[in-house]
């Protein structure tokens, strides 16, 4: 076992924490009345990856793709963060420790929690304004707190899993609001400062950056690499969409009738069961040793339709 497992165990330094969060779980189960019950389920599916999937490709294609991109690049940031601590955590599960306890199922590593961190990390990112009112601010905070407890209640994850989800999501919800902008500002002053003649970073560049941070993410994730494919191709895609310079026609979210916006939204999903079943057909041909390989390329091409090419085929059927 890896220095930096953490396996729940009897001998582990950790396991009285562990027991204390059973205890709290146990606690948590003993307010098993249906509307609670019903809520904690329901809150649950609120942090299912397929849901932020639908938010953020709904705000990209219909609503403000600049904000839908800060949004899902966040969230995609997040979860590979996550998952990459998870892999080298490998703590296990609850229900690992007293079987039974989950009211649920749910596979992979327990510490940090996905939904919480998910959560903490998509909502203060998508709902912040300035001088925002006071209901954002209610939602930004109520729905991570009433997921990560969610996660609790139905024994798929400790106490501790679901706080550390939530402190990790914040710093990268405030990272993503409050300092990334700003060095995106010093950075562009600084190039056009020292570059008179290239004011602006080139978008190769910067997708050489995405492909570092993607290449560093992967070796960290254990062979699962469609999170970092995701990232790539979505961040890649919306650089070169914003990067046009042939004089086409600009995609704009926010153009449009409502009927236009609902057929983006068939056509762009039906795009992404296309990519899905279609890769998965191919791919399952391939011998099962280049599975990490063909996870990258799916989800890659994945990302990119969201983000470029789908935008590109509204544009050019007359969608926008």
């Amino acid at each position: 076992m890896s220095a930096f497992q953490v396996a729940p165990t009897l001998s582990n330094p950790a396991a009285p924490i562990y027991d204390w969060g059973i205890r709290v779980i146990e606690s948590f189960q003993e307010l098993g009345i249906p509307p609670v019950d019903f809520s904690a389920r329901f809150f649950t599916l609120l942090g299912e990856p397929a849901l932020y999937l639908i938010l953020f490709t709904f705000l990209f294609w219909c609503i403000n793709e600049r904000l839908a991109f800060r949004v899902g690049i966040t969230l995609l940031i997040s979860t590979g963060i996550n998952l990459a601590i998870k892999e080298t955590l490998a703590v296990q599960r609850p229900f690992y420790r007293k079987p039974g306890i989950n009211l649920i199922e749910q596979s992979g590593y327990s510490t940090p929690s996905g939904h919480a961190q998910a959560s903490a990390a998509f909502w203060p990112t998508l709902l912040h304004k300035r001088n925002a009112r006071p209901w954002r601010l209610i939602f930004a905070i109520a729905l991570p707190v009433l997921i990560g407890l969610s996660r609790v209640y139905l024994g798929v994850h400790y106490p501790t899993d679901v706080l550390f989800g939530w402190i990790l999501g914040a710093i990268i919800s405030a990272a993503a609001v409050y300092l990334v902008p700003v060095l995106r500002k010093s950075l562009s002053r600084l190039v056009a400062s020292r570059f008179t003649t290239q004011p602006a970073l080139p978008v190769s560049i910067k997708i050489a950056a995405v492909a570092l941070g993607v290449w560093i993410l992967n070796t960290q994730t254990n062979g699962k690499t469609g999170i970092g494919g995701a990232i790539f191709g979505f961040a890649a895609g919306f650089l070169l969409l914003n990067n046009a310079s042939d004089g086409s026609k600009r995609f704009s979210a926010a153009a449009g009738s409502l009927g236009k916006k609902a057929l983006r939204l068939f056509v762009g999903y039906a795009g992404l069961a296309a990519i899905y079943f279609g890769c998965s057909a191919l791919f399952s041909l391939i011998a099962n040793e280049q599975k990490s390989l063909t996870q990258f390329i799916m989800f890659t091409i994945a990302g990119f339709w969201m983000s470029n090419i789908a935008p590109k085929v509204f544009i050019r059927i007359g969608l926008q």
